[in-house]
């Protein structure tokens, strides 16, 4: 069908046929879902500035509220209990306004018939308020366009009403096409069970409303009803500018269909029967380049470009842009010495800035890199960095592209050179150098050289902790080269070194801070089982897998698990601890203490696992405040035999923050001394249960007593020059 029976069929639609009615959902209409008011919300002091009568504390029906503004000393109240309401267990008693609280969209025609039950012993009208707005075209309420009230008679048994209200094209001289219903009665009355029937009319009676109606079937993808109301609204007026919206409405379906040929159409039809001022002649124009481009039209797109090139003043801000598009279609269609020549006229145009300039001639670095012609590719490239108006960006980037040229000859010492230029940049981002280290890194591993590539990746580890993800990537990375070395204990002490980088930087990180940790130690875990896996060291390699596949708490590769599952085998323990974990994580505690305990039960656990799950579970009721029961179960783990000093360290720890969290001073201390008199643990272990035992004596006001345990860390080996400054900080702020 051509574009002009396209037009004909449309117009033929101007006048739509709707849906003759529907009802539309009231929330609660029966009023018998209801929720208290919070206090912070000021209703309550709204109804006592007006006068207003109600109970407190202030309970409204869900989607209802009352509205003191449009009614001084007004009453309200729920009423409760079958005898006094029509069904149900609830209705309302009121003297004012009680509104809905959703708007319902309407257009000029329509019908709202607004069914209700009302009593009133007193015998006085009553009825419903219709609160008229206006709405912009993205559908927000623009302005309040008055009201109407529609009152009918009462008796004092419960009687059915009605009110039907026509919608007008306008009122207080606003549009209306939004409307909110209320309940209002002058001397009081009882209402229950409201129900709300809209009928749509069968045509559209102004411009506004078939407009508006079109823009929101655009907006849910209804495109073909969409264009029935333009076309609507095309019939309705006589206004230049609402005809352009509308046609520009049908041109918007087009492209959303992907019918540019009929998108092209509308614009030809607005510019030949508009025409449109300079300014929109102009925007017409690209948007028509933009639906041959689409279409792959692309000499046709071309041509409407040269149009835009060929306007006069009026289109100077846009010439620019029009030759960039020219360029970019010439590439597009590889087409390459072609966009090569359009890019270089940019840097010619009166228009071009220097940095229109800069951006034609990265362009020409492409489409020569495209073309194959690197060489070529690379002078344009390196020409760029004493351009007029280049920026260090512009030169990190320049520096960089031409070491990727070098890169992809496999040209690694000219690609190096490069990107050493591009390293020397002052002001450029912490990620993008972190990339281009790693980049570094992998030219010298490509060309053998395994230790100036493990140097490019310590650069990495030297910066701040912005490109925190680049710094994790290059510790695996470190290793890897170590492994490749032979070298599995320097690999294994890289992997170490990793996890307590997260631990101690990740209050820097702005988000997702405990999980990057357990991230970065289930990835420590596995490098590591790897790393004795490759050495032969199978014992410890399942150690390290076990303890893998017990973590929880974040989603693990599920590649990765069944790699390690195929070296060491299915467990069943180690699947019940990832299981407890993630419920304890949720704080599902029931299901987790129910998963520890199968755990201790399950005849593949080890003496490890079954420590582990005992202790969790003291974790689980040290976190609901179930000091002694947590106690209980950390006793049962110590008594388990076979598990490590450190692992009963990290239990006894456990043991005396419970105490202390109970404020039971003595008995945390207890525990933390039997620690400082364990052999066989790491020297930061001790530390930290001096300084725990240091911190309940202050916590005590035992200053003395404390000052003395934190002169002991002090003397203890393997405390850091930052913690031994930290510690004397302590000591002489020790009465703070």
């Amino acid at each position: 069908m051509s574009f002009g029976k396209n037009m004909a069929r449309f117009l033929a639609l101007i006048f739509l046929l709707l849906p003759a009615g529907a009802f539309a959902q009231l929330v609660n209409p029966g009023f018998e879902k209801t929720f208290q008011v919070p206090e912070k919300d000021g209703e309550s002091k709204k109804l006592t500035g007006a006068g207003w009568k109600f109970e407190e504390p202030l309970v409204f029906p869900e989607g209802w509220k009352t509205n003191p503004g449009a009614f001084k000393n007004g009453e309200y109240r729920i009423v409760s209990g079958s005898e006094n309401v029509r069904s149900g267990d609830k209705c309302v008693y009121l003297r004012g306004h009680l509104s809905h609280n959703k708007a319902i969209d309407v257009a000029a025609g329509d019908e709202l018939e607004v069914t209700f039950y009302v009593r009133d012993p007193g015998r006085k009208p009553a009825g419903i308020c219709f609160y008229f707005y206006e709405r912009n075209e993205k559908g927000k309420i623009t302005s309040f366009a008055g009201s109407k009230q529609l009152n009918t008679t009462t008796s004092p048994e419960w009687e059915l009403k009605n009110v039907v209200m026509k919608i007008p094209q306008d009122n207080q001289g606003r549009r209306v096409n939004s409307t909110i219903i209320a309940l209002v009665s002058q001397t009081g009355a009882y209402f229950d069970d409201i129900s709300l029937s809209h009928r749509k009319t069968a045509s559209w009676l102004n411009f506004g409303d078939a407009y508006f109606e079109g823009r929101k079937k655009a907006a849910a993808g209804n495109y073909e009803g969409s264009r029935a109301d333009f076309m609507s609204a095309l019939g309705l007026t006589e206004k230049k500018d609402e005809r352009i919206k509308a046609l520009t409405g049908v041109y918007d379906t087009y492209v959303s269909e992907k019918d540019f040929k009929s998108a092209v159409g509308t614009l030809k039809l607005i510019i030949g029967n508009e025409k449109p001022d300079s300014r929109l002649n102009l925007d017409l124009h690209l948007k028509m380049a933009d639906a041959y481009s689409m279409a792959k039209e692309y000499d046709l797109a071309r041509g409407v470009l040269e149009t835009v090139l060929e306007m006069g003043g009026e289109a100077d801000e846009e010439k620019v842009g029009a030759q960039f598009k020219i360029a970019d279609l010439w590439l597009r269609e590889k087409k390459y010495d072609s966009a090569i020549d359009s890019y270089r006229k940019i840097s010619g145009m009166k228009q071009s800035s220097p940095v229109d300039g800069i951006r034609a001639q990265f362009r020409t670095g492409e489409a020569l890199a495209l073309m194959k012609d690197l060489a070529g590719a690379r002078t344009a490239y390196s020409g760029i960095p004493s351009m007029r108006g280049v920026s260090l960006v512009d030169r990190f980037d320049a520096n960089r592209r031409i070491g990727d040229l070098y890169r992809s000859e496999k040209n690694h010492a000219g690609a190096r050179e490069f990107y050493e230029k591009a390293l020397g940049v002052d002001d450029v981002n912490d990620w993008e150098k972190a990339a281009l280290l790693a980049t570094v890194a992998e030219t010298y591993e490509s060309d053998g050289m395994l230790e100036e590539a493990r140097k490019a990746y310590g650069k990495i580890l030297e910066m701040g902790s912005k490109p925190w993800n680049n710094k994790k990537i290059a510790y695996s990375k470190i290793g890897a080269l170590y492994r490749k070395q032979g070298e599995y204990e320097k690999e294994r002490e890289t992997y170490r070194k990793m996890l307590d980088w997260i631990s101690n930087d990740i209050s820097r990180l702005s988000y997702g801070g405990e999980t990057e940790i357990y991230l970065v130690l289930s990835q420590m875990l596995k490098l590591t089982g790897d790393s004795y896996f490759a050495e032969g060291k199978t014992a410890e390699a399942r150690e390290y897998y076990l303890r893998f596949l017990e973590i929880g708490r974040v989603a693990i590769n599920n590649n990765h698990i069944k790699e390690v599952e195929s070296k060491i085998g299915l467990n069943d323990a180690s699947s019940l601890i990832r299981k407890a974990e993630d419920l304890f994580a949720k704080e599902s505690y029931p299901g987790a203490i129910s998963e520890y305990g199968n755990v201790i039960s399950s005849p593949d656990a080890n003496p490890r696992q079954k420590a582990l799950a005992l202790d969790r579970m003291g974790d689980v009721y040290t976190k609901t405040n179930n000091y002694v029961q947590a106690r209980e179960k950390y006793a049962q783990s110590l008594k388990i035999i076979g598990i490590s000093p450190e692992k009963k360290a990290e239990t006894l720890f456990r043991m005396g923050d419970s105490y202390a969290m109970e404020k039971k001073y003595a008995e945390a201390r207890s525990e933390y001394f039997l620690i400082l008199a364990m052999a066989g643990i790491p020297d930061e272990m001790k530390i930290e249960a001096r300084e725990k035992t240091a911190e309940i004596f202050r916590a005590e006001c035992e200053y003395e007593k404390a000052r003395e345990e934190y002169g002991k860390m002090l003397e203890m080996k393997g405390l850091s020059g930052r913690k031994k400054e930290e510690i004397r900080e302590r000591i002489i702020s020790i009465y703070r």
